[in-house]
């Protein structure tokens, strides 16, 4: 079961649950022609979407809709071509037997966009950030003081434009020279 998300402006996120099924029989033809086993596999199947709805928000579990992906064999080349298929088909079917009788709201995925030639990957690397720490910056070293799971201590080098206490510099300037203003001030006038 896989979980459709929309986001403003088209992007799309998936959240993906899976729920591995172990088959095991005397025979593979025992898996192709067994007459209990969609049966069997919508009820098994249809347990663990059940319980993945309760313990999981509605919101996370299903969001705008699941979107069944395709079955799999964790070892395609075990059984014959024309075997895995009947056996991935029937599998299919009670999946999809099985959502629709918890009457999950299905979407269908949208299919890729096509990706001109010339336009730069779209990937990036997560980016992983913390709020800032000023008490943990050395503006003289421009480093950041960055602690470890073991105790220790790294400084980081700061690579930046312009320094991130700048504003709060000229802020303290500002407020250093009101305040000798209203001290000559008081001064003068005392």
């Amino acid at each position: 079961m896989q979980q459709a998300l929309t986001y403003p402006k088209g992007a799309a996120k998936e959240r993906k649950l899976t729920f591995p099924i172990k088959l095991r029989c005397t025979s593979v033809e025992d898996l192709c022609s067994e007459p209990g086993l969609e049966a069997a596999l919508t009820r098994t199947i249809g347990r663990a979407f059940a319980k993945a709805r309760r313990a999981l928000p509605a919101a996370v579990a299903t969001g705008a809709g699941v979107v069944l992906k395709a079955p799999a064999l964790v070892r395609p080349g075990a059984i014959s071509g024309s075997d895995d298929a009947t056996i991935l088909e029937r599998i299919r079917r009670a999946v999809t037997a099985a959502a629709s009788a918890q009457g999950l709201s299905l979407a269908h995925p949208q299919p890729p966009r096509a990706v001109s030639k010339r336009a730069a990957p779209t990937s990036r690397a997560p980016e992983v950030s913390e709020r800032f720490d000023p008490a943990r910056y050395d503006t003289r070293r421009a480093t950041y003081e960055i602690p470890s799971y073991d105790g220790a201590k790294k400084q980081a080098t700061v690579v930046t434009k312009k320094d991130p206490l700048q504003r709060i510099n000229e802020l303290l300037d500002q407020l250093i020279a009101l305040y000798d203003t209203l001290i000559n001030d008081q001064v003068k006038f005392g």
